[in-house]
């Protein structure tokens, strides 16, 4: 004789609890988190100001000139301490879009790889990136 008795109350109790927590996880396992709207850009080499030798500027037309825009790093074959970047809108070539700048410490090679995630508040989309200097108004 069990000296332990089995309510099936308590049974059905655990088994809803289990059934609960198991669609529970399974929701928070599949839960994505919204698209924000970035896009992970190439820069090369030919984005190097040839004015400024260590300078990248690449104008990215997004059809915004929208202040909120943020760039990071994703991937490079040139990692060197101290590289410096920043967004900001511009208006280059009648187009709108952000201007991305790095300020390398160092010389990029010619054979320069760059993936940067940008993100611009009311972007349209992001077209490929391409030279601007101060003479087309970046």
């Amino acid at each position: 004789m069990s000296l332990i008795r089995r309510s099936p109350i308590a049974g059905a109790v655990a088994l809803s609890l289990v059934i609960t927590l198991a669609a529970l996880a399974q929701t928070l396992g599949a839960r994505r988190s919204p698209p924000i709207g970035a896009a992970r850009i190439s820069i090369s080499h030919a984005q190097v100001n040839p004015d400024e030798g260590t300078v990248l500027r690449a104008f990215v037309a997004t059809g915004s000139l929208n202040n909120n825009c943020l760039a990071t790093p994703a991937e490079t074959n040139f990692a060197s301490t101290g590289i410096t970047m920043f967004c900001a809108p511009r208006n280059p070539f009648g187009q709108q879009g952000i201007l991305v700048s790095v300020f390398f410490p160092n010389t990029p090679p010619d054979a320069l790889i760059l993936d940067v995630t940008v993100y611009q508040e009311g972007a349209k989309g992001y077209a490929q990136p391409v030279l601007c200097g101060h003479e087309q108004g970046c």
